[in-house]
């Protein structure tokens, strides 16, 4: 009897089949049963009512959302033109179901009545209805992929057998044509008194739109399969845009850019209710923080081959990005950039601009900032405080003042110290490549003492702005005794991987510097009392220093959690 027994790859096949056989049946239970139900709990009614056109549709939407979601775990393309194409498919007929149908069909009826309602009360109205719609689906499926296959056939140079899984696509329309009889009286709704109601007629030409849309959507989502069979035949897959935008962000460093964005509105007290502009010119940030490090990658690939060999966020050392690509997205995003800048007004345009310049002259011959020791660190610093915060700024549509000024300055300052320290963890491949950095024209002592400088004169600064409330004074000092005391471990340590546990811990305490400000400069504008503020000082200092003794006893996950 073991020969009997099904194999390994029958398995899923039956499993496949049975699944889909159940979800078509269940369809055609909900396509059956909700029509009766209505007229049940309604038998005074004339025509369908709410259960039958929402009932049935929110039914099959539930088993489109498990088919679609089932072959995406199988055999469908997983990339995004193909998932944005079957979703944008899937809410123009749901826009259509379950919106311009049923408006269309009682905007008519109330009036004049609608006589092919009345005479939908046999048992099979509904799933006839539903099985005339489902043919047109399934013929409209069928030519498309009668179409692409013949395309495939022909850039392969091979045959292409037919495709056995086309049946679940023609299975999946069925489902979705359950209730696309609501799409049918619609339409025919919007026929017969088109001409008569001008509102009826806008309706109907919405529908047709959308039918019009969900078409070449539905043809997009061909289109791509095509695509992804041709790149699995050749083996020439690429890396997908989307995923190189994501990846150029590197999220890790660029959250760093996220608090001086809202440091600005906290400030001034803007942060308490939402507007657009703040999502602009958040994006617009982003889309700068791409920019940079497009073109840094490009024009330091030799640099970073030695510094940060395989790394997954160095798409042109792995080989999943060419540097035309990253060009190419650069400027995309720097236009995207100047875009979105407008939203916040002429002071974000003026921002995004100077950091489109900055990022150009930092990384791109001949100026090439990251070179000349003395101009990157004050080119870096600016770039990580002063363009977020003067973004963050033109957000809420006020022009800088001298708090604004005293505030950037004292972390344009801190954060030139800590750019100083990024040399440390790239001075082989500077080395090796003859890059003049701070570190290596000046050494360690120098570095060290030009850092310690900075942290202090950015105190100071800090001290003289900061709002006048003791716990918040002791929690900050207390923030910058930490990082002097990883910088006294910096001076005495020997081997890389102590110098690196020493400055990822310092940095953490700088991050807890700024986040500690805006949360307290949000509570404040938000009206809290002193007590409230007194236990989130307390609270928040806690968990950094809890964090921070924690990395002590593990510096491992102090230098893998740190990337600049």
């Amino acid at each position: 009897m073991a020969g009997l027994q099904p194999t390994a790859a029958a398995r899923p096949i039956a499993q496949r089949v049975y699944l889909l056989a159940g979800i078509v049946g269940l369809a055609l239970v909900a396509a059956f049963g909700f029509p009766r139900l209505d007229q049940a709990l309604n038998p005074g009614a004339t025509q369908p009512g709410l259960i039958s056109f929402l009932g049935v549709g929110l039914a099959v939407l539930a088993l489109t959302a498990v088919l679609l979601f089932v072959g995406l775990r199988g055999f469908l393309p997983k990339t995004a033109v193909f998932i944005a194409a079957a979703f944008g498919y899937n809410a123009l007929l749901i826009l259509v179901k379950f919106g311009l149908g049923p408006l269309a069909l009682y905007a008519t009826s109330r009036s004049q009545g609608f006589w092919v309602l009345s005479d939908l009360g046999g048992y099979l109205a509904f799933p006839g209805l539903a099985a005339i719609t489902a043919i047109l689906y399934g013929g409209a499926f069928f030519l498309l992929y009668l179409f692409f296959r013949s395309d495939l056939r022909r850039r392969l140079g091979v045959p292409v057998r037919f495709e056995t899984r086309f049946v679940v696509l023609l299975l999946v329309m069925f489902v979705l044509a359950v209730v696309g009889g609501v799409t049918v009286i619609g339409a025919f709704g919007f026929l017969e008194y088109a001409f008569s109601l001008l509102y009826v007629a806008t309706i109907g030409i919405l529908i047709a739109v959308a039918l019009i849309g969900a078409i070449v959507m539905c043809s997009v989502a061909f289109h791509e399969a095509t695509e992804q069979a041709l790149a699995a035949q050749s083996r020439l897959g690429k890396m997908r845009q989307l995923l190189l935008v994501v990846t150029m962000l590197r999220y890790r460093v660029a959250s760093l850019l996220l608090p001086f964005f809202l440091l600005a509105p906290a400030l001034h007290q803007q942060l308490q209710n939402f507007r657009w502009s703040y999502v602009a010119g958040l994006l617009a940030l982003c889309a700068c923080y791409i920019v940079a490090t497009s073109l840094n990658d490009v024009f330091d690939l030799e640099v970073d081959r030695i510094n940060h060999p395989g790394a997954k966020d160095r798409p042109l050392v792995t080989g999943d990005a060419t540097p035309r690509q990253m060009l190419l997205m650069t400027m995309v995003a720097a236009g995207l950039a100047l875009l979105l800048a407008i939203a916040t007004g002429p002071l974000g345009v003026v921002v995004v601009a100077a950091s489109l310049v900055l990022n150009v002259a930092y990384s791109v011959p001949p100026l090439r900032l990251c070179a000349r020791p003395l101009a990157a660190p004050p080119v870096l610093a600016f770039a990580y405080v002063a363009l977020p915060y003067g973004l963050g700024l033109a957000a809420t549509g006020l022009s800088p003042d001298w708090l604004d000024a005293m505030i950037v300055a004292c972390f344009v300052v801190l954060f030139a110290g800590r750019m100083l320290l990024k040399d440390f963890r790239d001075r082989n491949g500077d080395a090796a490549f003859g890059k003049r950095t701070f570190l290596l024209t000046y050494g360690k002592r120098t570095t060290l003492i030009t850092v310690m400088t900075c942290v202090v004169a950015g105190d100071a600064l800090l001290i003289a702005v900061l709002p006048s409330n003791p716990l918040l004074v002791v929690a900050i000092e207390s923030y910058f005794v930490a990082i002097a005391i990883q910088l006294f471990r910096l001076w005495k340590a020997d081997r890389p991987d102590d110098e690196r546990v020493a400055i990822a811990l310092g940095a953490r305490m700088g991050n807890a510097v700024v986040l500690t400000l805006l949360g307290f400069l949000l509570l404040q504008a938000a009206g809290a009392a002193a007590a409230e503020q007194a236990v989130f000082m307390v609270a928040l200092g806690a968990m950094f220093w809890f964090v921070f003794a924690y990395l002590i006893a593990r510096p491992r996950e102090a230098v893998t959690a740190y990337r600049g």
